[in-house]
């Protein structure tokens, strides 16, 4: 099957599989195969990799988390046999000059059944150097049926200033995740996280949006030179898509595919969060603290800078985002990254007084029989 934009989707049978179920790490969850199941079909992903921060002086960089690795199988299986399902916890944040740490690794196990465990690792934690770093590696996936690894967060080349990337989106069923967005290696960059479909961007910009060409949300609009920019409009506005396959009302929700428009760029305290599908608005400013906005289902959250002594937030991931990056230059400022969303990255933070990354977002996985 298709949807809009011309993507191929995995098919389901409803004459096959009628019961669904989801889980969210940190757990592991024993599932005992009921009686008459003898094939189940899952997916699996690793947690997201936390952000690095940087905040040892004005001359420094830190990268985002890289997005965990992602793989899908059917399996067949015995009815009464244990299956284990192990979600990895999200990678933790670097605080003041510390590196993020890894996202922990998913996996599906079975206890009589023959097959290999079908498992995922966490993204990498981000990087912090008063030389250049690259961004937390994506995590990988192995021994299911397709085995998408996870995009890595952005790199922060040294400029001479404080720098600050985006995370990285985790492998989906759409392909390989997206690299977060990268620093261009001049003042006070910071970048926004990537979307499942598409890689962060560069210099205060808002989170990408998610989806595929003629079928996509808005990215967020950017805010530079006290001017905020409006927000991509969606393509297909109003749509929300899902997986007519599954003929039953609880249904993966990596599978739903919504657009909506991206937050506008913000040059003060205001949030401007993405519509469903739509990237967070990037924020950039002097006068107050500053904030950008939350990215929607599958979108990046927004990038925020301003030279001040002022809170500035990143805005987190949607749903399999990655979470952007906050930079500042002020030495009485303070920057704090965007979590990532689900198997996302989260966003590096970069300042000379004090700095936060963000976590990771925790692993998943979902089961149909």
């Amino acid at each position: 099957a298709q949807h809009k934009g011309g993507y191929k989707m995995p098919t389901f049978s409803a004459a096959t599989y009628s019961n669904f179920v989801e889980y969210f790490g940190p757990r592991a969850n024993a599932w005992v195969v009921p009686t008459g199941v003898t094939s189940i079909k899952f997916g699996v992903m690793g947690a997201g990799g936390g952000g690095a921060s940087w905040s040892t002086n004005n001359n420094g960089n830190a990268s985002g988390g890289g997005g965990g690795g992602y793989a899908e199988a059917s399996r067949s299986v015995i009815p009464g046999e244990t299956i284990t399902i192990t979600i990895g916890a999200s990678g933790a944040l670097g605080s003041g000059s510390a590196n993020g740490a890894a996202g922990g690794t998913s996996s599906v196990a079975s206890s009589t059944s023959s097959w290999s465990t079908v498992s995922c690792t966490g993204g990498g934690g981000g990087l912090q150097s008063a030389a250049t770093v690259a961004g937390g590696a994506g995590g990988t996936a192995s021994n299911g049926d397709a085995n998408y690894s996870g995009g890595a967060g952005g790199a922060a080349p040294n400029g001479g200033d404080v720098e600050a990337s985006g995370g990285g989106s985790p492998g989906n069923p759409y392909g390989n995740g997206h690299a977060g967005g990268a620093t261009a290696g001049s003042s006070e960059q910071c970048a926004s996280g990537a979307s499942m479909t598409n890689a962060g961007l560069g210099a205060y910009t808002g989170g990408q949006g998610f989806g595929f060409p003629s079928h996509q949300g808005g990215g967020g609009g950017t805010a530079s030179a006290g001017v905020g920019v409006n927000g991509g409009a969606a393509i297909d506005v109003g749509t929300f898509e899902e997986m007519p396959q599954l003929q039953f009302a609880a249904r993966p929700r990596i599978y739903f595919i919504p657009t909506g428009a991206g937050g506008n760029g913000s040059t003060n305290a205001t949030k401007n969060d993405g519509g469903p599908g739509g990237g967070g608005g990037g924020g950039n400013g002097t006068g107050s603290a500053i904030n950008g906005g939350d990215g929607g289902f599958g979108a990046g959250g927004g990038a925020a800078n301003g030279n001040s002594a002022h809170v500035k937030t990143a805005g987190k991931g949607g749903d399999f985002g990655g979470g952007g990056g906050a930079s500042s230059y002020s030495a009485g400022g303070t920057t704090v990254g965007g979590a990532g969303g689900i198997g996302g990255g989260g966003g590096a933070g970069s300042c000379p007084n004090s700095s936060t990354g963000a976590i990771g977002g925790r692993g998943y996985a979902w089961l149909i029989y």
